[in-house]
């Protein structure tokens, strides 16, 4: 269960943090980002024995091997949107809030393999596309959204 468990709070409820930092959507992308590794690779999410076993992987860097180990099995999957959705993934882990992508971003990437068929295969358009989604426009343009997005 997703949310039952201790790591389904995001790493920085567990690191130093910034007196009234405001994190917007960046706690709430963690937790579907784990929803959406469990929807993608059918696994189980890693259990911590304990909430000090749970700091101790953020710490060592544990945590951080077990994301890119779920990254790396995406890409070797045949997706919907080519190498978004494993890029997707790895942002939305991302340990640092500062890092992790925003759960509008998500939405707006999800909308556009779903709706726009959209697909990426290189990593320098991934890159430009990962950048800013709600900017980009493919060399085609897209097929429905053709208003601008203000979120």
């Amino acid at each position: 269960m997703i949310g039952g468990s201790i790591t389904s709070l995001p790493p920085e409820v567990f690191s130093p943090w910034k007196q009234n930092a405001d994190f917007g959507g960046l706690y709430e992308s963690w937790g579907m980002g784990l929803l959406l590794h469990r929807i993608f690779l059918n696994e189980e999410l890693p259990r911590a024995k304990s909430l000090g076993h749970y700091v101790e992987s953020i710490s060592n860097g544990s945590l951080q091997r077990w994301v890119d180990d779920q990254v790396a099995q995406l890409k070797r999957m045949s997706l919907p949107g080519g190498l978004i959705i494993p890029q997707l993934l790895k942002q939305m882990l991302e340990i640092s809030a500062d890092s992790r992508l925003e759960l509008s971003r998500a939405a707006r990437i999800l909308w556009d393999i779903r709706y726009e068929k959209f697909s990426i295969t290189d990593e320098q358009t991934l890159f430009k596309y990962f950048s800013s989604p709600n900017d980009y426009e493919p060399p085609d343009g897209w097929t429905h959204s053709f208003f601008p997005d203000y979120d």
